[in-house]
């Protein structure tokens, strides 16, 4: 039984008055920038804009993508509909996507896999193992595409276009991940619902339906699948439905604390050294924040210096002559474990560790 295609449309110990101050040192970390870093390139916009985006329509706003004809449904002869549930407790999946996508795909997999029914998605690289094959395609202008339930040579395809974006934005892996879970969740047998901002509507709106947010640089909303979806997917294969707490889930590890740090006055300005870690996540990169005036209150205009993690060395650039500074390690979205905040004052540092706000 084989799917019969249909067209489809397409971020030193100090006295109690310095520790109050160094308090003002927890403002929220925006996503990193690449301005200044010479090694590591933090996470940049989307390279394909909302008007190139597959199934993208503008009149329901940037992030809005068009799923609702991304369906091969399987039939058997006439309009008899094939069978839905797959048979077993394992489906396997084998993906040709590249590695940069790896993220996207394994926490889609994951999603489902942690929704309470007794099928599991599981990773293969047997092509005669393999069930589903997941890829890129032509698929007609949608952002993605698959078969829909048990059927023969299933399928879930991402738009080529897709190529070409940057995997390396929170907002597109966020995206194509849901593009795959969604597809994903065809390929389980689901079809499209009603229900605004289910994973399985014919329309996906990231941004308008929570699942990434300008004030959470580096996360996702951790419920991917809704109760209802969840119940649906129990009706077809047994078990008990579970949902995800809401919240937000980081999309890279958080890097360990930054060892050794040790912030001086010379005389060109600012010297900070630190101990390079051995390992860090991909990405990851140490950032030093520095200001002018009131320490307890970081500007937006603060300044952002960047250094790769095996430098163990930074000196402030001339005129800077800052009076605060924050450094520690970061990921490739800017968010950190630990840092180390900094105080100049009569041509001498009073340093503590500071505990940088959640994402």
């Amino acid at each position: 039984m084989s799917p019969r295609r249909t067209s489809v449309a397409p971020a030193a110990l100090l006295s109690a008055v310095v520790l109050a101050v160094l308090a003002g040192l927890l403002a929220p970390l925006a996503p990193a920038s690449a301005a200044t870093s010479p090694a590591v390139t933090p996470a940049v916009a989307p390279a394909v804009t909302p008007a190139a985006t597959p199934g993208r329509d503008d009149a329901d706003g940037a992030d809005a993508l068009h799923l609702g004809d991304d369906a091969v449904h399987a039939r058997t002869s006439g309009t008899a509909r094939a069978a839905i549930a797959w048979r077993g407790s394992r489906l396997y999946v084998r993906e040709t996507l590249p590695a940069r996508w790896d993220w996207s795909l394994r926490t889609a997999i994951a999603t489902w896999n942690a929704s309470g029914s007794r099928i599991t998605l599981v990773r293969t690289t047997s092509r005669r193992v393999a069930q589903v094959t997941v890829s890129y395609g032509d698929t007609g202008g949608a952002a993605g595409l698959a078969t829909v339930g048990r059927t023969r040579g299933a399928f879930v395809e991402l738009s080529s276009a897709y190529r070409v974006a940057d995997a390396t934005s929170a907002h597109t892996r966020v995206e194509v991940m849901n593009v795959l879970a969604h597809e994903l969740g065809h390929v389980l047998g689901l079809d499209h619902t009603t229900t605004a901002c289910s994973l399985m509507a014919p329309v996906l709106d990231v941004a308008g339906c929570g699942v990434v947010a300008a004030e959470h640089p580096g996360a996702y909303g951790c419920r991917t699948i809704d109760a209802p979806l969840a119940s649906r997917l129990v009706r077809l294969y047994g078990g008990s439905p579970r949902v995800a707490p809401r919240g937000w889930c980081l999309i890279d590890p958080l890097p360990g604390s930054l060892g050794g740090v040790d912030i001086s006055v010379r005389a060109g300005g600012l010297a900070v050294t630190w101990r390079p870690p051995t390992s860090v996540p991909a990405g990851s990169l140490v950032e030093l924040r520095l200001w002018t005036g009131d320490c307890a209150q970081q500007p937006v205009d603060v300044v952002r210096e960047f250094a790769p993690v095996s430098a163990g060395a930074w000196v402030e650039p001339s005129g800077l002559d800052s009076d605060c500074v924050t450094v520690g390690l970061v990921n490739r979205y800017g968010l950190a474990r630990t840092l180390t905040g900094g105080i100049v004052s009569a041509g001498a540092v009073a340093v503590a560790p500071v505990a940088p706000a959640a994402p």
